[in-house]
C-alpha cells in the first residue's frame, strides 16, 4: 500500500515548469485538481522573497516544501532567474 500512495503521489507532481507563466498556466481559473509543481528556486530573501510571496499570494499559491531524495537543483529559479539551489513544492492555498 505504501509504494502505490507513493507512486500516486509522485504521478501527482508536475516538474517540467520553468519559469512563471507555466506556473500561471498549471494554476489557472477552471483547472481542476492541478496537484503540485516542483519548481526549482534561489531561496531569495528580503525583498526579492517578498516579491515571490505577493506573486504567489495573488494566484493564492504557496511554496509547501523542499522534497528528499530528488536531484540537486541545476537550472534558473522560476520566480527570479537566478541560479536555483534547490527544488520546492508549489501548491494552491485553500
Amino acid at each position: 500500500m505504501l509504494a502505490a500512495a507513493r507512486s500516486d503521489r509522485d504521478a501527482r507532481i508536475v516538474r517540467d515548469v520553468t519559469d512563471f507563466a507555466g506556473i500561471e498556466a498549471h494554476f489557472a481559473d477552471g483547472v481542476k485538481n492541478p496537484g503540485w509543481l516542483e519548481v526549482q528556486w534561489s531561496k531569495p530573501t528580503g525583498a526579492a522573497l517578498e516579491a515571490v510571496t505577493e506573486r504567489l499570494k495573488a494566484l493564492k499559491l504557496t511554496l509547501r516544501n523542499v522534497p528528499t531524495g530528488r536531484p540537486a537543483a541545476d537550472g534558473r529559479c522560476v520566480f527570479t532567474g537566478e541560479a536555483a539551489a534547490e527544488r520546492v513544492l508549489v501548491a494552491r492555498a485553500y
